[in-house]
């Protein structure tokens, strides 16, 4: 078999949720081997995804973490080691582990990998070429920087919600997918391959950073445009 596009590629996963799970699923799907950062059960209850949903049979078990349908939907094609990245020992850890990845990614509020010593500017002086991928709500900085966020949060804040509900009603509605979570997890992906023919090319490494917010604005582009070149808000076309 032809190898696949990101064999060869090691990524060190601190997402959780939906967002940061999504994007890093595409580049496992792609080849890359993801190592996921998983912090102790128990002691910090571990992705949020793994302790709530459905269980297939309805019951949590004495190991809900491994029987959650979504979370194991969104984290396939994943390797996984547990850290407390809270502790020296932990951190001590990663930056072993980072000295063999490519990429680091995770999506913590703004600020949380750097004050936990493992951001970027530490991380590349334990691998100068290291990618290092951040997703947030609203970007590293700036009055909303510490937000915490949610693609459900991301619906009214950008907007989206305007557009969505039925014809003849003002109300605001969900999309009741919460899809602005795997669009900012899309956008993530592509940037970091980005980044990966761009260390191809220079031998460099550099720090992205995303935000959910730009991901959403991005996905209602035609309404924005609509309005700033002809003034004209969309109505509502159904739920």
């Amino acid at each position: 078999m032809e190898p696949l596009p990101l064999e060869g590629i090691r990524i060190a996963d601190c997402t959780q949720a939906w967002a940061g799970p999504h994007g890093v699923q595409l580049l496992a799907d792609l080849g890359a081997e993801v190592i996921k950062v998983e912090p102790p059960y128990g002691a910090m209850r571990g992705d949020k995804k793994a302790t709530s949903g459905v269980y297939p049979d309805g019951k949590p078990g004495e190991r809900p973490w491994n029987r959650m349908c979504i979370f194991n939907v969104l984290n396939r094609n994943r390797l996984s080691v547990s850290l407390d990245l809270s502790k020296e020992e932990g951190q001590r850890l990663f930056k072993e582990l980072v000295k063999v990845s490519d990429i680091v990614i995770d999506n913590y509020s703004a600020g949380v990998m750097d004050r936990l010593g493992i951001g970027y500017e530490e991380l590349r002086k334990v691998k100068p070429d290291i990618i290092v991928a951040s997703i947030n709500g609203y970007g590293p900085s700036g009055p909303w920087a510490h937000y915490h966020s949610f693609g459900v949060v991301q619906e009214p804040m950008c907007g989206y919600m305007a557009l969505t509900g039925y014809v003849g009603d003002e109300t605001p509605y969900r999309s009741g997918v919460d899809h602005i979570d795997p669009v900012t997890g899309t956008h993530t992906a592509g940037a970091l391959m980005a980044a990966l023919l761009q260390r191809d090319k220079t031998g460099e490494g550099q720090q992205i950073n995303v935000s959910m917010m730009e991901s959403a604005l991005n996905f209602i582009g035609p309404a924005i445009l609509d309005y700033t070149i002809n003034g004209r808000l969309l109505e509502h076309k159904g739920n």
